[in-house]
């Protein structure tokens, strides 16, 4: 069915009358054929490639097609390459159909203006479908790229100066061919990049990438020019230096080049000392009073809970407003047999907190902060943020503080 229904689009005429521009489903027909040919030239005996000397693709087609061809110029026609296909490589109609492999020699000689085709042309053309899409390609070498910058920054590297240094601190010579695997070394034993973080998938489409010319093997100077575009993308001194401030937490390197907490635009501030709770993101309610020794839940110090009942009782009989307010030290805390000043006129009299009072008051007040900043790192964490324990680290720690 699909000799069919390509044949007709063919019918007639010479070799370049039939080399018009191919249908979007022609192009899928003819980049599976491309992929056959790729893999049935790797399967094959009398071209494998050998594992102690490292032969080319394009080494292996000039080889195929010296064998292929009647004169031996390494030139083929299209009956010849029919032959090729179906002999040497192994490849029935079925796989390949005649109308497919016929457009797939049409896209090469259309090229040239010739009745035959060549090793080099061939091995291009079958290359094509090896390079992705160029938004595609683009983007993951823009992501090769990241990964590249955020290792030679490990080594200091900053300028095309560090880049030669780096080359030659690492035996690294100018006039060298980088090999498939050679630039696999490079990138997971000088670069140190993991698994993870450059896979061996894009390690080869990086290799197709520089390698233009299709020699099987990629110069040292145009992977020294992929280098130098990682280190000129990378940014300048000063914010490479400003992203390794000690306020730099869990990665926050833009949070951390602005000092001003209330023009800081993250979601949190590092600094808990200068912003109230209330004002934090995502945190209301009251604070719960800290678990106690038995694993209940401590009273409020019965000195506290007094004061702020007088101080509100006395607020609403003067009129204002319902919320208490801050009263001076002398009002709640008074000396011992001294009566405090009330607005409210009460002649009852306040005896001073206990030792044991007022460490209650502390243990409370600490073991509120801490369920705050818990309850902060529980909502950046099912967000997406793992923070947990790095906010009260950096509040803790002197060498972190602001």
């Amino acid at each position: 069915w699909l000799k069919a229904s390509v044949a007709p689009a063919y019918a007639g005429g010479g070799v370049h009358d039939r080399c018009t521009m191919a249908a979007p489903a022609e192009e899928a027909l003819i980049a599976n054929v491309r992929t056959l040919l790729r893999k049935a030239s790797q399967r094959d005996s009398l071209c494998r490639q050998d594992p102690e000397m490292k032969v080319s693709e394009a080494q292996k087609w000039k080889g195929i097609f010296r064998k292929t061809s009647h004169d031996g110029s390494g030139h083929l026609s299209y009956a010849e390459v029919q032959k090729m296909v179906r002999r040497h490589l192994k490849l029935s109609e079925r796989a390949v159909p005649d109308g497919v492999l016929e457009m797939l020699f049409n896209s090469i000689a259309m090229r040239n203006l010739r009745e035959t085709v060549s090793s080099q042309e061939f091995v291009r053309c079958i290359s094509e479908s090896s390079v992705k899409a160029p938004a595609r390609r683009d983007a993951e070498v823009q992501a090769i790229r990241k990964f590249v910058t955020a290792a030679l920054r490990r080594d200091r590297v900053w300028s095309d100066k560090d880049v030669e240094q780096w080359f030659e601190s690492h035996g690294l010579a100018a006039d060298s061919l980088w090999s498939p695997s050679g630039l696999h070394r490079f990138f997971r034993e000088v670069l140190q990049l993991s698994p993870r973080e450059l896979t061996d998938k894009r390690i080869r489409m990086l290799f197709k990438v520089l390698d233009k010319d299709h020699a099987g093997a990629v110069p040292a100077e145009a992977l020294r020019d992929f280098v130098r575009e990682c280190v000129a993308t990378g940014g300048t001194v000063p914010e490479r230096l400003a992203a390794s401030l000690p306020g730099d937490v869990c990665g926050f390197a833009r949070w951390a080049r602005r000092r001003d907490p209330k023009g800081c635009s993250a979601p949190f501030f590092y600094n808990g000392r200068e912003v109230g709770v209330a004002t934090r993101t995502g945190v209301g309610g009251t604070p719960q009073p800290p678990p106690d020794a038995r694993g209940g839940r401590a009273a409020v110090p019965a000195a506290a809970a007094r004061s702020a009942g007088q101080a509100g009782a006395a607020a609403r009989s003067s009129g204002g407003p319902s919320t208490p307010r801050r009263q001076p030290r002398s009002l709640l805390c008074g000396r011992p047999g001294s009566a405090p000043h009330s607005s409210g006129g009460s002649s009852e009299q306040q005896k001073r907190p206990t030792s044991a009072e007022r460490c209650a008051a502390r243990r409370y007040r600490v073991g509120a902060h801490v369920e705050t900043m818990n309850r902060i790192e529980q909502q950046l964490y099912e967000a997406g943020i793992d923070v947990r324990g790095h906010l009260y680290k950096s509040q803790s720690s002197p060498g972190l503080a602001w």
